[in-house]
């Protein structure tokens, strides 16, 4: 989080994390994933505001309870958009299904 401003507030869907709690949600996020590849499919920058595309490929690393067995392939998709002040980010905003994400994560049906 080498960009990231110490009073940074980052906004998931509806929530409105702190630094700190942005800290640890990443560090939940890649324990949980591996060989993570990540697709910047559209960029636009305007002012101090940048707004990105995104697609990730990823496995699960270890069993998610009620969700999936480890290894399971991903995709996931989401908008991004980071406002960038000095070199940091004290905000951004992200959006991202969280359903779809859910769904890959079901273990296979028979």
């Amino acid at each position: 989080m080498k960009y990231v401003h110490p009073n940074h507030t980052h906004h998931p869907g509806n929530e409105t994390l702190d630094y700190e709690a942005r800290k640890r949600d990443d560090g939940i996020f890649l324990s949980a994933f591996t060989n993570i590849k990540t697709i910047i499919e559209d960029q636009i920058v305007e002012n101090d505001e940048v707004t990105t595309r995104v697609t990730m490929q990823l496995q699960a690393l270890r069993d998610i309870p009620e969700h999936c067995t480890n290894r399971k392939l991903v995709t996931i998709t989401f908008i991004d958009i980071t406002r960038i002040r000095d070199n940091e980010i004290p905000e951004e905003w992200v959006e991202f299904d969280v359903k779809n994400i859910l769904s890959q994560l079901q273990p296979a049906k028979h």
